[in-house]
């Protein structure tokens, strides 16, 4: 039913995790360059943006922890383009740190 509700034209911007993207493609759903795609709440695999991008569509990496239910991140990515968590959100600063970093 999502599939069949997305298809219908009048919706340009959805967010959604990586697992439910998958999930929307899986169903039949070819997102075109009318649409702004999000995904975020998890990693987003770089097989997974190559679809999502491939019809055209613009497509934002999102990142920000659960607990702050924002983004603190985000990076618009082309087709083919590596996946990042992108920069900043605006007057925001983030820090990347490694599992030996304390």
């Amino acid at each position: 039913r999502l599939v069949t509700r997305l298809q219908q034209g009048d919706i340009t911007h959805v967010q959604a995790t990586p697992t439910l993207w998958g999930m929307i493609l899986e169903a039949g759903f070819a997102p075109d360059k009318t649409m702004t795609l999000l995904a975020g709440g998890e990693p987003l695999p770089q097989d997974l943006a190559d679809k999502l991008s491939a019809g055209g569509a613009t497509l934002w990496n999102v990142y920000g922890p659960t607990e702050t239910t924002i983004w603190s991140a985000a990076a618009k990515l082309a087709q083919g383009e590596r996946v990042t968590i992108g920069q900043p959100v605006a007057n925001t600063e983030i820090h990347v740190l490694s599992p030996n970093d304390t």
